[in-house]
């Protein structure tokens, strides 16, 4: 078809189908826990300045695409979405899991541009608690999850609650304090 004969060039109108554009899943799932995908994506792009300055290999936006992925996939019928969710986000702080180390790692890759154990030895301790919120799902541990809730909220959490809720809640909490001890 040459240019003169294109409908669209000749700016004649043109009849298409209709077609039904599906969010990604990633989109999906930042939908679901209320967060914005740039932001996200940006936090994914400091955590692999942290990874990179620490030697290891991990992809801060691969995973938490892959936690993203995973909440969209309850709208699928899998159900161990949390399990694989939680999956993802542990690996974040896996290679460090307690608080000093992960101090230490934030610090190395931004120094004086992130709180450090005595500034922010509280943001720390709730990342270290995420994480065995997370490890907790990922091994089936009931008890251990409780436990965790039970240090970043409250004492008064109870193990009968709404998990799905939780879960959601806890995932967007733990990446707006992953995005806070980040610089900005």
């Amino acid at each position: 078809m040459s240019n003169s004969e294109d409908p669209i060039l000749q700016e004649k109108s043109v009849t298409a189908k209709a077609s039904i554009v599906e969010a990604s899943p990633i989109d999906s799932g930042c939908k679901i826990i209320g967060m914005d995908k740039n932001l996200l994506n940006e936090i994914g792009r400091q955590l692999n300045d942290v990874y990179w300055k620490d030697g290891c290999a991990r992809n801060g936006i691969t995973l938490l695409h892959g936690a993203l992925f995973a909440i969209d996939s309850k709208n699928y019928s899998n159900s161990e979405w949390r399990e694989h969710s939680a999956s993802s986000l542990r690996e974040i702080l896996h290679q460090w899991q307690d608080a000093g180390r992960i101090s230490n790692a934030f610090n190395l890759a931004f120094p004086n541009n992130v709180p450090n154990m005595k500034s922010g030895a509280n943001t720390y301790r709730r990342l270290q608690n995420y994480y065995g919120y997370f490890s907790s799902i990922c091994h089936h541990d009931v008890v251990g999850e409780t436990h965790a809730l039970r240090q970043i909220h409250s004492e008064t959490t109870k193990g009968s609650q709404d998990f799905e809720k939780i879960f959601l809640e806890m995932a967007k909490n733990f990446i707006e304090e992953l995005r806070a001890s980040l610089p900005k």
